[in-house]
């Protein structure tokens, strides 16, 4: 591997120490759960002050009236969650490559950030009702594609079903195993037809019927493999 793929991949996944780059527009859905992980796994804090907002330390005077505490007057806690807040707004900024970043300068606390950013690449309710819609559309149309292999077929179909699971589409596990066995192409009706009756149960998952698939791709090409003398 070289060490340009190296750190491409290095800056799309992050590290301990460094927050995974949004690489381009597709790669929104990723990122951001990629973002949520890099949160939990750094500092869970961060990730309560990006959903919930910046800390605002209030004090209520004599007279009963709330106000915003005086900076000099913050306790070692307030510090604390305020330096939190920097550090969330910190992590997602640098995540930000210039050119998507400039878009957003106007955002300066994690929490406004992260909407404008989920805004603007995943849309307003009705662009995401469209995206679901076409999304669905597409996997209730999913089929086999003449001279596709197992392995590209199965691809395609993940990819669908993970991007349906993104939008709020959650499909049943046995709904999805039927949806990719009825999918393939006429070449594999008997072993579909043998999946069904013998390895689908109530306990199948979907990786399960996978495997299996492509234990039998591996059995059929050894008999069309000629054997050496």
């Amino acid at each position: 591997m070289s060490v340009t793929s190296i750190t491409q991949a290095d800056l799309e996944t992050g590290s301990m120490s460094r927050p995974p780059t949004l690489i381009s527009t597709d790669d929104f859905p990723n990122w951001k759960n990629r973002m949520k992980a890099y949160f939990y796994v750094t500092d869970f804090g961060q990730w309560v002050s990006t959903t919930n907002g910046p800390h605002c330390p209030m004090t209520t005077g004599a007279d009963g009236v709330v106000a915003k505490t005086d900076p000099a007057a913050y306790i070692e806690n307030d510090k604390l969650l305020i330096l939190r807040d920097y550090k969330a707004f910190g992590a997602i900024n640098m995540a930000l490559p210039s050119d998507i970043m400039n878009m957003f300068e106007e955002y300066k606390t994690a929490q406004t950030l992260w909407q404008a950013l989920c805004d603007f690449y995943e849309g307003n309710s009705d662009l995401k009702e469209g995206k679901k819609d076409m999304l669905q559309k597409k996997y209730d149309t999913f089929r086999s594609i003449k001279g596709e292999g197992l392995s590209k077929h199965i691809s395609r179909f993940m990819e669908i079903s993970s991007k349906l699971k993104q939008v709020g589409v959650v499909i049943k596990n046995s709904d999805l195993i039927k949806k990719l066995l009825d999918s393939l192409p006429q070449e594999w009706s008997i072993q579909c037809m043998l999946i069904k009756r013998q390895y689908v149960n109530e306990a199948s998952t979907l990786s399960d019927i996978i495997n299996t698939l492509k234990s039998f791709e591996l059995d059929i090409e050894k008999c069309h493999t000629p054997k050496s003398h």
